[in-house]
């Protein structure tokens, strides 16, 4: 469905509005899981506490934090877009004739980037899933999850508990339960 120029989706947390880049519908920066902030910093994802308004997922969201990329070498060097508060969030990408009503489902692909689980982020313009799902008819889904030592320290002590494979299922979890609307 779109509303005021832009394709809209109802997930369980609250409606996303995308854009229309050419055959596809693009969805980005939706939550996941609610920030890993505070009291929630070394803890397993729990679910994001929703939003009233239709949200804006024309952008990307912040990554999760790191220091630089080894892939600058190769791909040019990036301006930090980290920050805690919102970087569990994904992105997905779909055929826009996927969002009709009468629409026959397609494949889902969902993809976690890489980075030595050190850095990397699933809303980078490298990872961007445009061309796939245009080319392959299917929804593509790429996601942040913690890296780093935010993400793979294992401190029982503190709930600390290779938080970023928990997260990683967590964005399973959330596309088995929305990406039907997708």
């Amino acid at each position: 469905m779109a509303e005021n120029g832009g394709p809209v989706v109802a997930t369980r947390a609250g409606r996303v509005r995308g854009i229309a880049e050419g055959p596809v519908a693009a969805f980005r920066g939706i939550p996941y899981a609610a920030s890993p902030v505070g009291e929630l910093r070394f803890a397993p994802p729990r679910p994001h506490p929703g939003w009233g308004d239709v949200r804006d997922a024309a952008r990307s969201g912040p990554a999760v934090p790191q220091s630089h990329s080894r892939l600058e070498g190769v791909m040019g060097p990036r301006v930090p877009d980290w920050d805690e508060d919102g970087c569990l969030n994904l992105n997905v990408w779909t055929p826009a004739s996927a969002l009709a009503e009468s629409a026959v489902p397609r494949p889902v692909l969902v993809w976690f980037h890489g980075g030595g689980w050190s850095s990397g982020s699933g809303g980078w313009d490298w990872y961007d899933g445009t061309h796939l799902a245009a080319l392959g008819d299917i929804t593509v889904v790429t996601a942040n999850y913690r890296i780093g030592p935010l993400g793979f320290l294992h401190l029982p002590a503190i709930g600390a508990d290779n938080l970023g494979p928990q997260d990683q299922a967590a964005v399973l979890h959330w596309v088995s339960e929305n990406i039907t609307a997708f």
